[in-house]
């Protein structure tokens, strides 16, 4: 798992796109740890926060939505896929721009956190935002059509006016 972990890591430190945070480095404090990821820090917070600050209807919008397409669609030509797409992993830079975040990591985090405290969780995502061949059992994998699902779902659950 850990060597999974690396891989992941390193592949975020070679992402290099406008509409994906880069990575800056990690940690970890003890043996069997989970790291810490450091990247810039996003004062202007989540897309959840930053959208309840000017109306749903506006060129903002559309900036917004181009600019997490465009980094999706980095990530998808990187062979990245970000399995975790929600507004809660969408940071806002000091120009406005939406970063993508928390991408493929997520889910090999929550695998290692499981492995570590063998727990039962599954690790396939956040649930409102999962497509639905998700649910349908086990084989079923996160691709680049169930991240374009969850693009789906963050418009519709944040845009929709």
């Amino acid at each position: 798992m850990l060597q999974t972990l690396a891989r992941e890591i390193r592949i975020w430190a070679m992402l290099k796109h406008a509409n994906v945070l880069p990575l800056w480095g990690f940690t970890a404090d003890e043996e069997n740890s989970m790291p810490s990821l450091i990247s810039e820090w996003m004062y202007k917070g989540t897309l959840f926060k930053f959208m309840k600050t000017f109306p749903k209807s506006s060129r903002r919008t559309c900036k917004l939505l181009h600019g997490i397409s465009e980094g999706l669609e980095y990530l998808h030509s990187q062979k990245v896929i970000h399995a975790d797409l929600k507004s809660q992993n969408v940071l806002i830079s000091q120009s406005d721009e939406p970063l993508l975040a928390d991408f493929g990591l997520s889910l090999t985090l929550m695998q290692y956190s499981t492995a570590m405290s063998e727990s039962g969780s599954s690790g396939k995502g956040t649930i409102r935002w999962m497509a639905r061949e998700l649910f349908d059992g086990a084989s079923s994998k996160h691709n680049e059509e169930t991240d374009v699902w969850a693009f789906g779902m963050v418009i519709y659950v944040h845009f929709d006016s």
